[in-house]
């Protein structure tokens, strides 16, 4: 009734509504950025953030045809072509997927329920560029608040960091004597789960020399 009663006010109106979601391989990504463009002028229309549950939408826009552009921190951009709208269509598009770049994209093994709990977990290791463990590595996670979760990594490189906010993106700032320090991301934290990330990877200071204007360029966070 409700899809009716909006169908009927947009075609008196002479518009058009577009809403959809943005997830990621383990859930909504809140925050994300959607932009609608005419592909007739290539100028930008509107723009919408998507709410916690990954939903965006644009209310009432002209009918036509658009491109969507659909932007998150951390994650490759996204561009939805040949959106055609009609007057009084209210058109909802299938989920629009983000990915990851490889450092901050859960591995194979990459998620564990917790049980009876909403809380948000993440666990990873931190390796040498020959892959050897990275004992008393120290990982920070980014954020405003001065309480911001740590965990050091154990004889095998692993870490565990808990007590997150479920739903966001995190960076995390990784440091360990003798080798350079890394900032990587970005980590996404899912409600009621631990999930698993690749390595991250440190590059080992320069005859002791941990200035970072030494460290190499070509050296990636993680792979």
């Amino acid at each position: 009734m409700r899809s009716l009663v909006l169908g009927f006010l947009l075609a008196v109106a002479g518009k058009a509504a577009l809403s959809g979601t943005v997830v990621s391989l383990v859930g909504p990504i809140r925050g994300a950025s959607a932009t609608l463009f005419d592909d007739a002028t290539k100028s930008e229309v509107a723009r919408s953030r998507a709410a916690a549950d990954g939903r965006f939408e644009f209310p009432a826009v002209a009918a036509g045809s658009y491109s969507l552009r659909i932007e998150a921190v951390g994650f490759a951009i996204r561009t939805v072509q040949n959106i055609v709208l009609r007057e009084g269509e209210d058109r909802s598009i299938p989920p629009v997927t983000l990915s990851l770049p490889v450092c901050g994209t859960p591995s194979l093994d990459h998620q564990r329920l917790l049980d009876g709990t909403q809380a948000a977990v993440l666990s990873g290791r931190v390796q040498d560029r020959k892959g050897r463990p990275v004992r008393d590595a120290k990982i920070t996670v980014e954020c405003a608040d001065a309480t911001c979760p740590t965990a050091f990594s154990d004889s095998t490189g692993s870490y565990t960091l808990r007590d997150l906010h479920p739903g966001d993106n995190y960076w995390l700032n990784v440091t360990a004597k003798g080798y350079f320090a890394e900032r990587s991301g970005t980590y996404l934290a899912q409600s009621g789960y631990e999930l698993f990330y690749w390595p991250i990877r440190l590059e080992r200071c320069r005859f002791g020399n941990c200035d970072p204007r030494w460290k190499p360029k070509r050296i990636a966070l993680c792979e």
